[in-house]
């Protein structure tokens, strides 16, 4: 895969991946349906008073991941973050999975010092293994771990999870309500640090978003995440992704725009902030 050379500051790329996946397969779909549905959506935002087009941003594509195995499927996301990254433009990675999230990290982390994570998800995703597996959509919080420290981790909208994970976050003090209290002692600790934002939509309802794999009730509106990301204005965001939509559970395409509207936001936000 070639990135564009241009003056674009951001990379749009999809990873169309979910061989990881445990119940209902289909985010591999993800990133065509939220592509589709930007089209459709309004350019302007009215929340962040911001628009597309004043955005300097490119959309790279899918990877070719269809055929592959999940080591061959992560490597090559890895090399695609590492040649957007020389050219000094930041990574927006679309879902695919969860598991999406580790080789964009670990390629990051290898670029920026003292990395912090703002990881929002329904799951802890924070076990050790699952189904056997050490790299699953279960386990990526985990692996991430593996080269960050837990107080580089917050996490926000949890609500489902084993005993262990709850325990072990608990003691690294890793979850966080989310709120625009809990978020301001989180941008305290963060500081200037690079910051790479990892935003699983089933962070959502499934009243309104139903379209995700495993969906979990209690989830956040889209008024309060809005209020949240307006609290990221001022933060250092060098890496990005939104993970799980599945169109194939909502054949409504109701979750499908409200992805894309999450992904607007975000490309506003950035734009808006490095003005």
């Amino acid at each position: 895969m070639s990135v564009p050379k241009s003056r674009q500051e951001i990379v749009l790329f999809g990873c169309p991946h979910d061989i990881s996946s445990s119940y209902r397969v289909g985010s591999r779909l993800g990133p065509a349906a939220i592509r589709h549905s930007l089209n459709e959506i309004e350019d302007y935002s009215p929340y962040l008073e911001g628009d597309l087009r004043d955005v300097h941003f490119s959309d790279a594509g899918d990877l070719g991941l269809a055929n592959k195995n999940t080591g061959d499927a992560l490597n090559l996301i890895k090399e695609t973050t590492e040649k957007i990254l020389e050219e000094d433009k930041i990574p927006f990675a679309l879902g695919g999975n969860h598991l999406i999230t580790l080789p964009v990290l670990q390629v990051i982390n290898k670029k920026y010092k003292n990395i912090k994570i703002l990881y929002l998800d329904a799951h802890c995703d924070l076990r050790e293994e699952y189904l056997g597996n050490k790299l699953s959509h279960a386990t990526v919080a985990k692996r991430l771990l593996d080269f960050v420290s837990p107080e580089s981790l917050f996490q926000f909208g949890i609500r489902s999870g084993e005993r262990k994970e709850f325990e072990f976050a608990g003691r690294h003090k890793i979850i966080y309500k989310f709120s625009r209290k809990s978020l301001t002692e989180v941008l305290k600790k963060i500081g200037n640090s690079p910051l790479y934002i990892t935003m699983d939509l089933d962070v959502f309802d499934p009243g309104i978003f139903p379209g995700t794999g495993v969906p979990e009730p209690g989830g956040i509106s889209f008024e309060e995440f809005i209020e949240f990301i307006k609290g990221l204005k001022k933060t250092r965001i060098v890496g990005l992704d939104v993970v799980e939509l599945s169109p194939p559970c909502d054949p409504t395409e109701i979750s499908s725009f409200l992805a894309a509207t999450v992904v607007r936001e975000m490309l506003i936000l950035i734009g808006k902030r490095k003005k």
